[in-house]
């Protein structure tokens, strides 16, 4: 196997085209049918490079919509083999180009390249949904939040005040992430160094 020759044909141009194919808000809530035809994109690549593709599908609790896991396999699956992932989901207004439209263009540009080695065995790229948030936990959130007065009917929040509160608790909350607090913990933390500037309607 000669990596210079693997990297070798690589294609910017095909990144890119990617990138340009799949840009814009993949959301399970907001544009459920963009979160489907990223799938389908997905999946139809994988069948151009020549793999044997299953789409994983699966429920949360609460939600009614189905969910895939987008998956491409080379080879028996017998010893180790390599894995390589992505996520297509995107968070709510986002054009989900940068996290993570790039990293599925570079995915599958990786798997077009590797199908075409001979010497290569057991390759598995997955792109999986749902990697931002669990949709159930989103929508209750969100109406949750209306219910309080605390954003619109667009999900924004109603005050600037309020805005800049949430984007401090979300600050906090990723810096207790990284000592390794789980994510309940880290929202309490978070919440705990701001409660004193927080209106009761914040706390809840």
């Amino acid at each position: 196997m000669n990596i210079d020759q693997i990297v070798g044909r690589v294609s910017q141009e095909r990144i890119y085209q990617h990138v340009l194919k799949l840009e814009g808000t993949r959301h399970p809530i907001d544009t459920p049918e963009k979160l489907d035809l990223a799938a389908d994109y997905i999946h139809s690549e994988f069948e151009e490079y020549g793999f044997k593709v299953n789409d994983q599908e699966f429920k949360v609790e609460d939600f009614a919509a189905t969910f895939r896991n987008i998956e491409g396999v080379v080879g028996d699956g017998e010893g180790s083999e390599l894995l390589i992932v992505s996520h297509y989901d995107t968070v709510q207004d986002c054009p989900g180009a940068n996290d993570n439209g790039s990293g599925i263009a570079v995915m599958l540009e990786g798997a077009r390249v590797l199908a075409q080695e001979k010497d290569i065995r057991n390759l598995r790229f997955v792109s999986f949904s749902l990697e931002e948030m669990n949709p159930a936990h989103t929508l209750r959130a969100k109406k949750f939040a209306q219910s309080l007065g605390l954003t619109d009917d667009h999900n924004r929040y109603i005050a600037l005040r309020t805005q800049k509160l949430m984007k401090q608790i979300i600050e906090y909350q990723a810096k207790a992430y990284i000592t390794g607090k789980n994510p309940t913990e880290a929202l309490s933390e978070a919440r705990s160094k701001l409660e004193d500037k927080m209106s009761e309607s914040e706390i809840m």
